[in-house]
């Protein structure tokens, strides 16, 4: 072979592999799909996992019809969403979504994560590294682990915006959500959200800012809201606003703070049908800013009026 036509096959063969890695920035999933199809709109993948791979960084897989589209690790910056049919992850043996990619950007939107109530059921979503998460109606539902799990080791950011749990975290000590990050901090911000917990609503073990509004936490065997760092003299910082929210029917406390850093600030609330409606260890401050409802609890424990600051 000629050295032209020795250069023209090798320029052809980059071209053809180039072609073959090529990732389109909008794939789609079908439940009549295929993962060997190339994730098109006419020729629609079946699984997000099957999609993942063949979407660019920062792309989007979008939903075609209802159906089950399987659990999924995301490594990269990607958004997940439906518009207008019913997206679910049934996960009764594994996580239903993992995000594990550094700086990454994630977004899910109208996903239905169901766990199926099983012991070996593990978190719905479970974020271990990402720059920010945003979860927009996402409804997740009958977990035996933690229902959203943020166990990062980098500052993280995650947002709500009209979330739903049901029936979430069915074993001891598990919670609806979790935040536990093992160094930095979790920035976590909750609007119009619903939280029905069977056993804690909110944990929270590490530093991290909670933004809480219009939301309703309801439930269960453990606390509302739980501040418990591992070691809370002093501890990490956790800084809690609550605003236009409600707070009932757990078994412990509607807020369980502890930690000497560790300060909660709660307006136009109501703490109420709790065993206990406040409860403070380790020099951990819950402040009122005068308009809250502490009533209908067993123990009510107190607020400290508090000037708005």
């Amino acid at each position: 072979m000629s050295r032209s036509l020795q250069f023209l096959s090798a320029i052809l063969s980059l071209c053809l592999a180039g072609g073959a890695a090529a990732q389109a920035t909008r794939t789609w999933v079908s439940g009549v799909g295929d993962d060997a199809n190339p994730c098109s709109r006419t020729a629609p993948c079946k699984t997000f996992a099957g999609a993942i791979s063949k979407t660019a960084t920062g792309g989007e897989i979008s939903v075609l019809d209802p159906g089950g589209y399987g659990a999924v690790t995301i490594t990269k910056s990607i958004t997940l969403q439906t518009d207008g049919q019913l997206a679910s992850i049934l996960h009764g043996s594994t996580n239903g979504i993992t995000i594990n990619c550094g700086t990454c950007t994630v977004g899910l939107r109208n996903i239905r994560l169901n766990g199926a109530g099983t012991t070996l059921g593990l978190s719905a979503i479970r974020v271990l590294a990402a720059s920010k998460v945003t979860l927009e109606d996402v409804v997740i539902e009958t977990t035996s682990d933690h229902g959203l799990d943020i166990a990062t080791a980098a500052a993280t950011t995650v947002s709500l915006l009209r979330p739903t749990s049901r029936n979430v975290a069915s074993t001891a000590g598990e919670a609806a959500i979790r935040i536990a990050p093992s160094a930095s901090s979790v920035v976590f911000t909750a609007n119009d959200s619903q939280i029905e917990a069977l056993q804690q609503g909110i944990l929270v073990t590490g530093a991290a800012e909670l933004f809480l509004r219009d939301v309703t936490i309801s439930g269960g065997a453990g606390d509302g809201i739980a501040l418990l760092p591992a070691a809370p003299t002093p501890g990490p910082v956790i800084s809690v606003l609550i605003e236009n929210s409600r707070i009932t029917d757990f078994n412990a406390a509607g807020i369980n703070a502890s930690g000497g850093n560790t300060v909660v600030r709660i307006g136009n609330s109501t703490i109420s049908g709790n065993a206990t409606g406040v409860t403070t260890m380790n020099n951990a401050s819950v402040l009122s800013y005068g308009n809250n409802r502490l009533i209908g609890n067993a123990v009510n424990g107190t607020m400290p009026l508090t000037p708005a600051q």
